[in-house]
């Protein structure tokens, strides 16, 4: 069985707000990167201050208007905005299998 770090309420909050990369975030802990990127998906530690945004997991690039790298609509812009821009956008559509 592995070790599992338990951060304080005032650590996940500070994870939530922070800016900063993943990997800086869980440096700063003494976590992974993928541990940070649970937390601020809500995955894990969701019970503290659960009015905190969480991360959304959609992405431009699961996307059925997401084509050879762009939005076939033009919005959001992936390349400024991130594959992440898609929980703003209003077209998202996710592909069907």
């Amino acid at each position: 069985m592995r070790f599992q770090r338990t951060l304080t309420d005032n650590a996940v909050v500070d994870i939530l707000e922070s800016k900063v990369s993943d990997a800086k975030a869980g440096k700063k802990y003494g976590i992974s990167r993928q541990s940070v990127q649970q937390i601020r998906r809500g995955n894990t530690y969701a019970n503290v201050r659960p009015e905190i945004p969480r991360r959304s997991n959609q992405s431009c690039r699961k996307c059925e208007h997401w084509r050879k790298g762009y939005c076939s609509f033009g919005f959001p812009d992936p390349i400024e905005e991130g594959p992440q821009a898609a929980r703003d956008c209003s077209l998202y559509a996710v592909i069907s299998s």
